[in-house]
Order: structure tokens, then C-alpha cells, then sequence
């Protein structure tokens, strides 16, 4: 495993960082000591970057599979968290749960729109008073915006960018993937540290896998890429694409045509809280109160079916 200096924040991360969201109930919702030797098995493969966040729904599979575990790991997590009490709350909470002193990197989540960003320098004033107090290491932003990104990588406080980045532009929601690569570049110059998500596009594009891997791990202006992995077969596979290696294990390996289904449709509470949620568009609300799922702009992050009260949405 390769090992990277994360910006100017002096964490030293692999190459690989695990995304745990497939782990839990927004992927593949594995039972908690099947999830927690997922996340072992990783460790001892030699990533010591771990992404996760509030949302996600799976710091206890996290906590078990580091526990025992002697070696140095990074951990980050993120909140949706709209006031500063909240957020120090989702900082308080991912310590707990997490059972560590100090979380070293905490983003502010999927931050979207940029006449918003205004509202966000108080959370981010919030997360730099929590560096000061020893609760948290690093600051960061999530986003899935290249106008975000690119405002992100001039604000002194962000010191770690996490954004959509792949070769096709999959899931990147108001700019092309030429845009997030400027805002990278200019991030990257700007001493930020850069691990970019969805380098398969959430899935979407993983018959391309090989091809969308040795795209990510070859851009110089970003330090690790997050890939969501549930099995330990995935984890080898990917550790192996990653170098320049054929699959160690490709009789196991599925490239499945995910599909996002409703249980229920049209859907009786028809409260549209999906389609608020999706950032991509990828899920209509219709007058009828049917739900229409649009695959091309999915990218399978699970937000969805966190979002719905009625627990009707999954992706199978």
C-alpha cells in the first residue's frame, strides 16, 4: 500500500481510502460483525483512511472493527448538521460512538449550492473552535459542486476538500468534470488536502472499473480516493486495479445493474423528501404520487432511502 501526505494537515493516508457507506443501511446493510470484519480485513490490508459520517448509520461496525486494532488510523466523518449546537453535537456523537478521543477530519456534508456558503462560514468557524479544543484534528468540506469545490479551495478554515470526482463526471452537479479537475488543481496548490468519492461513479460505471481506477489513481492533484467496499474480495480487487494488477479474485467479482426500487408506488405518503434529498435529480415525484427513478443520473449513494419515513425506497 502507498501512502500520501494529505495536504498541508499532516496526516499520512493510503493511496485507498475505505468508504464504509456500503457497509450499512445505505448499501449493503451487512450484520454487525460481518460489516465490522469487513472493515478489519481493510485495516490489515493496509488502509488507514477510513470516510464514514452521521448519516451513514454505521459507527458501530466501525468502532468493532477497529477495536484491538494497534495501528494509526485517519478517520473522517461529516454532518448535515444546520447550527453550530448540532454540529458539535455530531462531533460529540461520532467520538462516542466512534469510542475515540479525537475524530481527525470532519467535513460539513455534501455542501451544494453556493449562495449558501455564507451560512456555512459560521459551521465552519464552529469546526474550527472544536480543532482549538483538541476534539478534532482537520477541517473539511464534502461536495458533489465544482463552483463548492472551487470556493472551498480559497477558504483558509477548509483544509480538506472531499468531492465527486471521476473520469466520466458522473454525479458532478453543476459543472463538468473539467471544473472539478480546475477546482482540485487550484485546492491542491492551495496546500488542501484532496480524496476524492464515487471514482466508479457509485457503481454505475464499474464495468469500466480498471479504466476509471488507473484515471483516479493517477491524478496528481489529488492524494486518495474513497471507494465504497462491502466484502473482502471487493478490497482485494480494488487494492489490486489500484496497482496495476490483474484481480486476484475476479471469479467473485459482479458488475450487477443496481436498480433503485419502491415498495410502494405511487407511493401513499408522497411527502417528495426523496426528491429533496437527491442532489443528482434522479428521483421524480409525479402528479400522480408515483415515484420515477431516472438511472442515468444515479449514483447509488443511498441518501434516498435514509431520507423516506416510510422506509420505501432500496437499491437491489
Amino acid at each position: 500500500m502507498d501512502y500520501i501526505n494529505l495536504g498541508n494537515t499532516g496526516h499520512k493516508v493510503s493511496k485507498m481510502c475505505f468508504g464504509s457507506i456500503t457497509i450499512g443501511p445505505l448499501g449493503a446493510d451487512l450484520p454487525l460483525q460481518e460489516a465490522a470484519a469487513v472493515v478489519r480485513f481493510a485495516l490489515e490490508q493496509g488502509i488507514n483512511f477510513i470516510d464514514t459520517a452521521q448519516y451513514y448509520g454505521n459507527y458501530a461496525a466501525l468502532r468493532q472493527g477497529l477495536r484491538g486494532f494497534n495501528g494509526q488510523v485517519v478517520m473522517a466523518s461529516k454532518s448535515y448538521a444546520q447550527t453550530p449546537s448540532a454540529l458539535i453535537e455530531a462531533v460529540e456523537e461520532a467520538r462516542r460512538e466512534l469510542d475515540r478521543d479525537v475524530i481527525e477530519i470532519f467535513h460539513l456534508h455534501e455542501v451544494r449550492e453556493p449562495k449558501l456558503l455564507d451560512e456555512k462560514m459560521r459551521l465552519l468557524s464552529t469546526l474550527a473552535d472544536l480543532k482549538n479544543k483538541g476534539l478534532i484534528k482537520t477541517v473539511g468540506i464534502s461536495t458533489h459542486s465544482a463552483k463548492i469545490a472551487a470556493l472551498a479551495a480559497k477558504i483558509e478554515q477548509v483544509e480538506v476538500i472531499h468531492p465527486m470526482l471521476n473520469k466520466a463526471g458522473v454525479g458532478i452537479i453543476d459543472g463538468s468534470v473539467e471544473d472539478m479537475i480546475a477546482a482540485c488543481r487550484l485546492a491542491k496548490a492551495n496546500g488542501k488536502g484532496i480524496y476524492g468519492m464515487k471514482a466508479l461513479g457509485g457503481g454505475s460505471l464499474a464495468g469500466r472499473a480498471q479504466e476509471m481506477l488507473d484515471w483516479a489513481f493517477s491524478r496528481e492533484y489529488v492524494d486518495s480516493f474513497a471507494l465504497g467496499m462491502k466484502s473482502e474480495c471487493e478490497i482485494l480487487n480494488n487494492i489490486a486495479w489500484m496497482e496495476g494488477r490483474p484481480s486476484p479474485c475476479p471469479e467473485q467479482v459482479k458488475h450487477l445493474q443496481r436498480t433503485v426500487v419502491f415498495d410502494e408506488n405511487p407511493c401513499y405518503k408522497a411527502c417528495g423528501a426523496c426528491v429533496s434529498k437527491c442532489s443528482q435529480k434522479a428521483i421524480n415525484l409525479k402528479e400522480d404520487n408515483s415515484l420515477k427513478w431516472i438511472k442515468a443520473r444515479c449514483v447509488y449513494c443511498g441518501y434516498c432511502i435514509a431520507a423516506c419515513p416510510v422506509f420505501n425506497i432500496s437499491i437491489v
